[in-house]
């Protein structure tokens, strides 16, 4: 199943990304929206959440979590929540203190900001569980290139794991992860499938956009999805439900125009990539298959008193 709801704010809430440099909203350019594909396979039953936001939470998860937990077999291991993290977007909701507190240009955790979100997922992923049917699925990958850069390049150089030392400026187009994913859902009707949804999963910053602008927005994301979307729609007939999230971002960078940073720059760079995405969705089409491996978990994880890695 799949499900997508507008998650846009009123006016008034402090945008979260750029810091002390943001801006309360004063309305919106792009809406932002969640949106929900439902999966499940023998006794693995998962949503995955995309959300034009900053980031994920774990305050999110586990409300969702809970909102959800009568009505859908979904369990906490299984509220899978993403983002795009557009930098244009609300904070006050995020699972740490330090990213309430510095994200935005105003501190704080907004209860019921956070409410109004859980509120609106939850209902995506219950109506994404109850419209359930018999689907396909596929998942594939991509890279994508000439689209981002490594905004740090010469301390990434420094790291023990880079073989490749060189500090020539055209390196800073190379060093990044140019890897999109996409998983591809087709609902199974009579003759054949019918598009259900589509979730890219691909590694840019959301700054495509400047931190000038007051008015929310799901930057360069928000043109990635209608180009997959319009590209999905002219060759089947519907679209279904597309959403994106951010992958391993650090410092990758849109590769902006010099001092071109805005609407115009992020719908480019949006489309191209929402260009990719759709040449890759046409390849699963061969792939689909009724029986997919899934499979949830969920660790906590205590950073305190002595924690190391491995």
């Amino acid at each position: 199943g799949a499900a997508e709801v507008d998650i846009t704010p009123p006016p008034g809430l402090p945008k979260a990304g750029y810091s002390a440099n943001a801006h309360d909203g004063v309305g919106f350019r792009t809406r932002l929206r969640a949106r929900v594909t439902h999966l499940r396979a023998q006794r693995s039953s998962l949503a995955l959440v995309q959300l034009d936001l900053l980031g994920g939470s774990s305050v999110l998860q586990h409300l969702v979590a809970e909102a959800v937990a009568e009505r859908t077999d979904i369990p906490l291991a299984g509220i899978w929540i993403g983002a795009t993290h557009t930098h244009a977007g609300p904070g006050q909701f995020l699972g740490t203190d330090f990213y309430n507190h510095h994200a935005s240009n105003r501190p704080g955790f907004d209860p019921a900001w956070t409410q109004f979100l859980v509120d609106r997922i939850a209902g995506a992923v219950i109506e994404a569980h109850d419209t359930r049917a018999p689907a396909r699925a596929a998942l594939g990958t991509t890279e994508v290139w000439g689209l981002t850069r490594n905004r740090s390049h010469e301390p990434h150089v420094q790291n023990a794991t880079v073989t490749d030392k060189r500090r020539a400026p055209q390196r800073k187009w190379v060093a990044v992860n140019p890897e999109l994913h996409l998983l591809r859902v087709d609902r199974v009707v009579d003759g054949g499938t019918e598009p259900l949804s589509a979730a890219v999963v691909f590694s840019i910053h959301g700054t495509g956009i400047s931190q000038h602008a007051h008015e929310y927005n799901a930057d360069l994301w928000a043109y990635l999805v209608d180009e997959l979307g319009h590209r999905i729609e002219t060759a089947r007939g519907a679209r279904g439900v597309v959403g994106a999230m951010e992958g391993t971002h650090a410092d990758m960078a849109p590769a902006l125009h010099p001092g071109r940073a805005g609407h115009l720059e992020a719908r480019r760079l949006g489309r191209q990539i929402g260009a990719e995405a759709a040449d890759l969705y046409a390849e699963l089409g061969a792939d689909l298959t009724a029986t997919p491996e899934l499979a949830c978990g969920f660790r906590e994880v205590d950073l305190e008193g002595g924690a190391s890695i491995d």
